[in-house]
């Protein structure tokens, strides 16, 4: 089934294309395109496999995916309207008109089913609609709704678990013993170097031969000033580069700058200086009532403070200290992993190249075998192509006369509308004619009469605008009084400001030099501190090259007894080499071990690269399983609101089709109404002409 589905969606991509794209188009703001395939598999099977597969398990793959999305789509694909209007154009222009006729045909048979599951789904969008619509006729009744019963779970005993054997324990692992250690030179050692005087002796009886020196010129012996001259001459070109230079202007002293304090800057400062004031009243009261004060304490606190400052001092040179002996040792170990990484890098590079001659052959052959297979693919479809174009075009050419066709047809019914308005509006005018006509003559107006009802304050429009006048005149004369009150309040503020200011600068004034004093104090402090804390920083970078030193004589001392012992064994080999078998037996060795080693490397490496794919492994399942849990409730949360939406807009849009149906008939029975008003006024009209 999987395999005809393909197949029918390649076939038929241009009919399907035509349908999801009007659906697309006309449900917009109901649809999501990343739910493009999923609607193309259901248009084919619903258009074209509907009758092979039955309406039976087709209601089952419906009924597998979400109800809101297949509402959308059975209430589109499943109507005649829109498969008439949206998608039969373009379908006779790709088809024959009895296929596309057949397929509109085989979709309509099964409305009735169409309708039945739609409804289904509908009560699963709109929260159990029926249900609810029952409790509440039930209520409404007096009666009570259905209350959900209590049932027990069905739920399996557990069995009980096997309690796993004890292992036994493990023996004890006894190492053995160390072999003895020889101290000083080993007979190889004390050979070499013997060996090594006897050539010292050979080259220096060789050398010491008259015949052996080289020739002396007599001329080179002599004494020259040269050096002399040359030193003149270098100190005159040094005297001519010092020189000089022009000194440069001081930069000019900074300005102080004028900050302008607005009112509630002002009474901000004042009241934090009062403040200030109230709590230094109040610990002077209370040292006059208790006759103590916090003196002592704070002496102790700032002592304290002093010797934890102290202290953390100490403790960060201390990690400075320890933090440079490690980047030492860093960088030895840096060093060391560079050549484990060069020996790894050049054997995996030989890997690489081989693994590269392998799949660049293999490529050449898969391209090679596809290059001949669309070869044979391209001339079998050269012929189907010729005869696909001449089928298409005779379909457009039917398909563009029944669209003239339509065209026409649309073309006689908007005459025939425009007629039947133009109609209307000439009965509109005369109508309008009709209301215009004057039914009685007017009368002028007095600025100076009254209605004459007889009411207390009873007055003609000139007395009117002549008491507003007097009511205005006063509220003039209110305001002024208003507005220079605001002003005797506005100076009264700012004389009240300017003593504010003239205090606080005052106060500024004397905070800035009692702050300078302070700052002077903790600066010199601060040298004393600073002068100690260099004392044993340079006493700590003292120990700290001596002890980096004693670490690099013990390195130096360790890599001569390597080199010794390589020499040693150099020289074990160049004297077991005597003999062929020997020397065989020896590369032989050499080879076992090579390859142990090489074995253990790559043994190594595996374990490695094992553990971090495990690693990665498991923490991309971590995030896999964190993302796929949060899309799904993003996706749970999506619906939830989608049909809460949903269900808003289509209760809203039922009141508005009703308010707009009120609303029409209103205005149906108001134009009723008004035209048999007119038309009883235009008979009563030409009754009086007729008089």
């Amino acid at each position: 089934m999987p395999g005809h589905v393909f197949y029918g969606l390649y076939r038929y991509k241009k009919l399907i294309n035509v349908l999801i794209t009007a659906f697309f188009h006309s449900k917009s703001g109901e649809v999501q395109r990343s739910d493009v395939n999923m609607y193309m598999v259901f248009t084919y099977i619903s258009l074209l496999r509907l009758r092979e597969l039955t309406f039976y398990p087709y209601r089952r793959l419906i009924l597998c995916q979400e109800p809101q999305k297949m509402v959308v789509f059975l209430s589109f694909v499943f109507n005649e309207e829109n498969l008439n209007n949206l998608c039969k154009d373009e379908w006779l222009k790709l088809y024959d008109v009895e296929f596309v006729e057949q397929i509109v045909a085989d979709v309509l048979v099964w409305l009735p089913d169409i309708d039945e599951l739609i409804s289904h789904l509908e009560e699963k969008v709109y929260l159990n609609k029926k249900k609810e619509e029952e409790e509440a006729n039930a209520w409404a009744a007096g009666g009570k709704g259905r209350a959900t019963v209590a049932r027990p779970f069905n739920i399996t005993a557990p069995k009980p678990r096997v309690v796993p054997p004890e292992e036994p324990p493990q023996p004890p692992i006894r190492a053995k013993a160390p072999p003895p250690r020889k101290t000083g030179p080993t007979t190889e050692e004390q050979n070499i170097q013997q060996v090594k005087e006897q050539n010292r002796e050979k080259m220096s009886a060789f050398y010491s031969d008259p015949k052996k020196q080289p020739f002396k010129l007599a001329s080179d012996q002599r004494p020259t000033n040269i050096e002399k001259v040359r030193e003149e001459v270098e100190a005159e070109r040094a005297a001519e580069l010092q020189f000089e230079g022009i000194a440069p202007r001081p930069a000019p002293a900074p300005t102080n700058a004028q900050v302008k304090l607005n009112s509630a800057a002002i009474l901000r400062e004042d009241a934090l200086y009062k403040k200030k004031q109230e709590q230094e009243a109040k610990i002077l009261q209370q040292y006059e009532q208790e006759l103590r004060d916090a003196s002592e304490f704070k002496e102790w606190q700032s002592t304290m403070l002093a010797m934890d400052e102290k202290e953390r001092l100490e403790e960060v040179e201390r990690r400075r200290i320890e933090m440079a002996a490690s980047q030492q040792a860093a960088i030895d170990a840096k060093l060391k992993q560079v050549e484990d990484n060069k020996e790894l890098v050049a054997a995996m590079r030989v890997e690489a190249a081989e693994a590269e001659e392998q799949l660049a052959a293999e490529r050449a052959a898969q391209e090679d075998a596809n290059r001949q297979k669309r070869e044979k693919i391209v001339d079998d479809r050269q012929g189907i192509k010729v005869a696909q174009e001449k089928v298409t075009l005779e379909r457009k050419v039917r398909a563009d006369a029944l669209i003239a066709e339509k065209a026409e047809l649309a073309r006689r019914m908007a005459e025939e509308r425009a007629l039947e308005h133009q109609r209307k509006q000439d009965l509109i005018r005369q109508l309008r004619a009709m209301e215009n006509v004057p039914m009685a003559p007017t009368k002028e107006f007095d600025p100076t009469s009254t209605m004459e009802i007889g009411l207390l304050e009873e007055m003609s429009l000139a007395e009117l605008k002549e008491r507003m006048a007097v009511v205005k005149r006063k509220q003039k004369e209110e305001e002024e009084e208003k507005r220079n009150e605001i002003v005797d309040r506005k100076q009264q503020r700012e004389n009240m400001l300017m003593e504010k200011a003239a205090n606080i600068s005052r106060i500024r004034d004397l905070g800035n030099t009692q702050a300078q004093m302070r700052r002077l104090k903790k600066e010199q402090v601060k040298e004393e501190v600073v002068a100690q804390q260099k004392v044993k920083r340079e006493q700590g970078m003292l120990d700290l090259h001596e002890r980096l030193q004693n670490k690099q004589e013990a390195r130096k001392a360790e890599q001569a007894r390597l080199a010794a012992e390589e020499k040693a064994i150099k020289f074990e080999q160049l004297r077991q080499a005597a003999s062929a078998s020997a020397v065989e037996e020896t590369k032989f060795k050499e080879l076992r071990k090579g390859q142990d080693r090489d074995l253990k490397v790559r043994q190594d490496r595996t374990q490695v690269l094992a553990a971090q794919y495990e690693k990665t492994k498991y923490k991309q399942e971590t995030i896999r399983t964190t993302n796929i849990r949060n899309e799904s409730k993003a996706k749970r949360d999506f619906i939830k609101d989608y049909d809460e939406r949903i269900k808003q807009l289509t209760i809203a849009k039922e009141v508005a089709k009703k308010e707009e149906l009120d609303y029409k008939t209103s205005l149906v029975e108001e134009e009723h109404t008004r035209v048999e008003t007119m038309h009883t006024k235009g008979l009563h009209m030409s009754q009086r002409a007729v008089i």
